[in-house]
């Protein structure tokens, strides 16, 4: 795996002593629905694409309810019930902002974290840890979440492109 980075995972099993068979399904299943390369990660820079950054800086924006450029703990919390259907935790919640401040993996010199809240920086390292981590449904699940598609395109709903007659709108 050291040598060709494009390969994810390795799996030891057994067809006639049914060992780990099921993983290699599972695994198979999640290369189908959550696909790696190259719309999420450049390999060989080993970083996030610039359509994925793109993406999740929107859905970045979409939950910085107080325009600050900051995600405060409140906004990380409605991002995670919204995206996941489950709370943050208070304990999670400091987890993540060491395993951040650790784990940024850009050279350069942007922060991470700002008066205690993720910046669009600190954000995006969140999503390239679980990318490291080999953990892309989660990664998928929050870009399908917000309409985009395996291309990272963003599909805007026709009921908002197309309103019925009968609707109206206000700005």
């Amino acid at each position: 795996m050291q040598r060709f980075p494009f390969v994810r995972q390795c799996i030891k099993c057994s067809a006639k002593n049914l060992v780990r068979v099921d993983d290699v399904f599972l695994k198979a299943q999640q290369a189908v629905l959550y696909p790696f390369v190259p719309p999420l990660y450049n390999l060989e820079s080993g970083q996030l694409t610039d359509s994925c950054k793109r993406a999740f800086a929107r859905i970045f924006r979409l939950f910085d309810r107080d325009r600050d450029g900051l995600l405060s703990d409140s906004e990380i919390d409605r991002f995670q019930r919204d995206t996941y259907d489950f709370a943050v935790f208070d304990r999670d919640l400091a987890a993540w902002k060491k395993v951040v401040s650790r784990s940024n993996p850009s050279e350069s010199n942007e922060p991470v974290l700002q008066d205690g809240k993720f910046t669009v920086h600190g954000f995006l390292t969140i999503f390239d840890v679980f990318i490291s981590q080999n953990r892309l449904d989660v990664v998928w699940q929050a870009l399908r979440k917000y309409n985009y598609d395996d291309d990272l395109n963003l599909h805007v709903p026709d009921s908002i492109t197309n309103p019925e007659a009968s609707s109206s709108w206000k700005l």
